[in-house]
């Protein structure tokens, strides 16, 4: 019985340890970039508000936008959460601890963002945007009006 109980044990540590290591290496990366194009939708979400609520720009500086949407604005809104965005030292930061770029927008309105992806290098296939979001989530479009049918 006993020896019984031991192998059934070792079966059982082998099984945790093959899907422990299936997790990292085949799911986990996945994750990272689905939770990061949240971030990143998020962020633009925040944007948007502030920039249709506050006259005031925003700072291109990340530590100023950071504090800018977490609250420390002209109106004392706070149109992110703490907890809703990763931070590092103030700055937004991806869920592979590199800080999101800010650039402003060539059309000169609000700011744009990005994740250089698990490289780290910008310009390569692995770098996100807020438009990667409808990639990961397209059910979570909103639904056309009543009037935008033909």
């Amino acid at each position: 019985m006993f020896r019984g109980c031991v192998t059934l044990i070792t079966i059982l540590a082998f099984l945790i340890l093959i899907a422990s290591v299936y997790f990292y290496l085949v799911l986990w990366p996945k994750e990272k970039v689905r939770q990061t194009t949240i971030v990143l939708h998020g962020l633009e979400k925040a944007e948007m508000a502030y920039r249709g609520e506050i006259e005031t720009p925003l700072p291109a500086d990340p530590s100023a936008l950071a504090a800018a949407l977490l609250g420390d604005n002209p109106r004392e809104k706070a149109y992110l959460g703490e907890k809703q965005i990763p931070q590092r030292d103030g700055r937004f930061t991806d869920f592979w601890r590199q800080e999101i770029v800010i650039e402003n927008r060539s059309s000169g309105e609000g700011l744009t963002f990005l994740s250089l992806g698990a490289d780290g290098e910008q310009g390569t296939p692995d770098d996100l945007r807020p438009k990667d979001f409808w990639t990961h989530f397209p059910d979570q479009r909103e639904p056309a009006s009543a009037n935008d049918t033909p």
